[in-house]
């Protein structure tokens, strides 16, 4: 197959040059995972909040568009098609469920890719994301991690997703209780995509040591989870947009602050969120988390920001 002679390719690259060559590509390769949250964040708290909007939705439109069709296509990662493959032990750790089509690819291109369009007028910015998303790609291949048709399908899920979350939020804008309509529509879809792949059969297949190739349990609990982190994006967005529409920093500083600390938080809250695993259902254990985490980054914590600014303008008017 000429997509794994070429993962076999890079794989002799991979194995003839420094080791902190790797490291860089599997740094570069965050950008579509773990790095993702952060930078959407300080776009939306500190720096322009539509363009914060459009990467969130983008993304969680991608993280369920990439999880639908990984569970209907369950195509296996490379190295279990040919053993040859051999990634790095750190990036294969990372590297679960079904190979088809990329996260990473999907994820990067559906937010970076709604930056990029957000700031397309100003080119250093527009072509530099351009080029971070294509780099996260070929990382993955350069890893051994994926196959090229796997990143090209990701990047393909990633524009789509840019293109329905910008029609979906320019309809919003159109009418009164639009919004409402989209979260039960998205309630609808989401719905019917959880019933499928919880009701749908997989593949049970094993490897030599008698041990799943893929667990079709974990992929269900993983899409679970990434239906929380979708529901929690679109009711965040109705809330905000309906009960507080939270104004842009007034200056660095400011902006800065609301970052620091929206940060640290954000560590808190990935260090717990499972908590809800042993009190609930299992699939609602997943569920929950990432339902609360958008809830509390795109709402409430700017609700928190808001009304601690504002009685501090108050005080400084009094003052003056």
């Amino acid at each position: 197959m000429i997509d794994l002679q070429y993962l076999l390719f890079l794989q002799d690259i991979r194995l003839s040059v420094p080791d902190f060559v790797t490291q860089l590509l599997e740094f570069v390769s965050k950008f579509g995972s773990i790095l993702s949250i952060p930078i959407m964040c300080y776009v939306y708290w500190s720096g322009k909040k539509e363009d914060g909007i459009l990467a969130f939705w983008s993304f969680g439109t991608s993280i369920i568009v990439n999880g639908f069709l990984k569970q209907i296509m369950c195509v296996y990662r490379p190295w279990i098609r040919d053993p040859n493959i051999v990634p790095p032990e750190s990036a294969k750790l990372n590297a679960t469920g079904y190979s088809f089509p990329s996260g990473h690819s999907t994820n990067a291109s559906a937010y970076l890719g709604a930056l990029a369009w957000q700031n397309r007028k100003r080119s250093f910015v527009f072509f530099g994301l351009i080029t971070l998303i294509l780099l996260v790609g070929f990382s993955r291949n350069f890893l051994g991690v994926h196959t090229p048709q796997d990143v090209v399908v990701g990047f393909a899920c990633g524009v789509l997703s840019i293109i329905l979350s910008w029609r979906v939020l320019k309809w919003g804008q159109g009418g009164k209780n639009r919004d409402v309509v989209i979260l039960i529509a998205s309630v609808i879809v989401i719905a019917m995509y959880l019933t499928y792949i919880t009701c749908k059969s997989y593949p049970i297949d094993y490897d030599a040591e008698g041990k799943l190739l893929v667990d079709p349990q974990k992929m269900m609990l993983d899409s679970w989870a990434s239906a929380g982190f979708y529901l929690g994006i679109v009711l965040s967005w109705l809330l905000e947009k309906r009960t507080l529409r939270f104004l842009p920093p007034t200056n660095a500083v400011v902006g800065l602050r609301r970052y620091i600390v929206g940060f640290m938080m954000m560590i808190v809250i990935n260090h717990y969120k499972y908590c809800f695993c042993s009190i609930l259902p299992e699939n609602w254990g997943y569920f929950v988390p990432g339902f609360l985490t958008m809830l509390v980054l795109l709402y409430f914590y700017p609700a928190l920001f808001t009304a601690i600014e504002s009685r501090f303008t108050r005080k400084q008017e009094r003052k003056k």
